[in-house]
This record gives structure tokens, sequence and C-alpha cells, in this order.
């Protein structure tokens, strides 16, 4: 930004009340000039501040909106589900290597996969490392220009220990570079904060033990003994991928010996920890009907 100071200079008559006239005058000058070059200095120091305010770059969540996919069949410790997001913009040029970061709430994670419709501007995947801060790269964006951006989240079993009153939410970060006219390059960033809360979304699954074919058995010599135990998945509308099963209190290091372990008639692997004579097996997808 450019400016003028104007300085004035007051000329008088060789005299001796002149002299003094010029000297009063002269202060009186150096007065107004400090005043009109403060003046200018505040006048630039505002239209510099205005001129370098970033634009905002037009962020929307899609949920609900016909024909994209949207975040409502998330099952805790199930099948991820996807969140689409609209991107517009509204910068009046064109960006480069913008970086999208998406601010997942605790009970969410990211699950690995997403997509997006305009293949004129490519988005790669960036930072992975932390499940809830994943940031992916925009190549390019040109001025007014809209993108549609979808990613996989998936509802972790963290959820269970969270308070019933947890609110999920989803927010976005749009880090770009803005070429200002008058200051040049500037960094910037229009931030997304999620007004949907997902909870209401979110299906939790629900394990019930509803048979136990032999809960007391008697064992007088070394010929095998089983029982079948039943686990049933209740909750409304909710889907499971995977869940833990423990048998408790069996000692298995010097009294007996588990020889079998079968889900849904297929061996399953399992653990054993004496210190606290608990058996642990982790039911995948693949033992699940």
């Amino acid at each position: 930004m450019l400016f003028r100071v104007i300085w004035e200079i007051a000329i008088c008559p060789q005299s001796i009340i002149a002299m003094l006239n010029f000297t009063h005058q002269t202060n009186q000058t150096r007065k107004s000039s400090a005043s009109k070059l403060l003046l200018v200095l505040f006048i630039f120091a505002f239209t510099s501040q205005m001129s370098a305010q970033c634009p905002t770059i037009f962020i929307d969540d899609l949920n609900g909106v016909p024909g994209y996919p949207t975040l409502n069949d998330a099952s805790v410790c199930g099948e991820p589900d996807t969140l689409t997001y609209y991107l517009l913009n509204t910068s009046g040029q064109e960006l480069l290597n913008s970086q999208i970061e998406l601010e997942i709430p605790q009970g969410f994670a990211y699950a690995g996969f997403y997509d997006y419709y305009d293949p004129a501007y490519v988005i790669n995947q960036g930072s992975t490392s932390d499940p809830n801060a994943p940031s992916f790269v925009m190549t390019n964006f040109s001025a007014d220009s809209v993108q549609i951006f979808t990613v996989g989240v998936v509802a972790v079993c963290d959820v269970y220990e969270l308070p019933s009153t947890a609110v999920f939410e989803f927010d976005m970060n749009f880090n770009y570079i803005y070429n200002d006219p008058a200051l040049g390059l500037l960094s910037c960033t229009t931030t997304s904060n999620g007004d949907i809360n997902y909870s209401p979304f979110l299906k939790r699954p629900t394990l019930n033990i509803i048979g136990n074919s032999a809960r007391n058995i008697t064992i007088t010599n070394n010929a095998r003994r089983c029982t079948n135990v039943t686990v049933s998945q209740n909750g409304i509308g909710a889907s499971l991928t995977d869940f833990k099963f423990e048998i408790q209190g069996i000692d298995l290091t010097t009294n007996y010996i588990l020889d079998r372990f079968r889900v849904n008639g297929t061996n399953a692997p399992w653990t054993y920890d004496p210190a606290t004579m608990t058996v642990t097996a982790d039911v995948t997808s693949g033992f699940l009907p």
C-alpha cells in the first residue's frame, strides 16, 4: 500500500516579530504535521488490516440431502458409514495445494477411505497417523468451483465408555494460500464447526447371553464335558462386525484343559491369562452369520 506524507513549511518575513511568529508557527506546523502523519498511518494500518482479511471458503455438510451418502447407519463396533461435504471456492482465485483437516469426535475414527466427485480437482490422502484428525490435500481448486468430498468414519467401541449425553459433531478446517493484491501470499483457514449432532443416528449393538446348555458341570474323571453358549445381538437396527468373548475363573494351569473352542461350528483361536484365569477369544466377522 503506497501513501504520501505532505510536509507544510511556513515562510515569514525576516524580522524579530516575524521570527517569533515563524517559530510559533513552526511548532504548530510540526504538531499539525505529526497529527496528520498519525492519521495517515492509522488509515494505512486500518486499510492493511481490511485487505489482509482472508476470504471464506464455503463448506456445508450434505447430511440428509437426497442423492449423497450420509451418516445414518453407523453401528458401534460395526461397519463404517460416510460423511459428505460440499466445498465451494469463494476466494475469487485458484487455490493450490490446499489442506482439508477433519476433526473427528471421540467415539468415532477415520475408516480409511474417502472419495471426491469432480476429477478436475484431485484430493489426495495426507496424514492419517491420528485417526481423529486425518488430513487430505486438494492439489488445485479453481475460483467459483465446487467439489463434493466424502469420507468414511466408523463408530468405535470406545463409545460405550462415554456418557450417554455425549455429542458427536464433526468439524472441518480448510487451509489454503491466498494471494492478497496488496500483501502477497497469506496463510488462511476456513473452519466449519459441525452443527449436526450425530448421536441420534448412532446405533448401539446389545449383546445378550440367551442360552447356556450346561450352567453347572460336574467333572469326576478325564472325560470331556461340553457346554454351548448362545449369544444374541439385540440392538435395534444395529449390526456388529466383531466382539470379545471371555471365560473367567477357569484354572487351565493345573486342573483343566480347554481342548476345543468353536464359534458357529468353526474352531476359533483363544488366549489364556493364568494370572487372571481368563480365556479370551476375539470373535470377528468371519465367524458371524
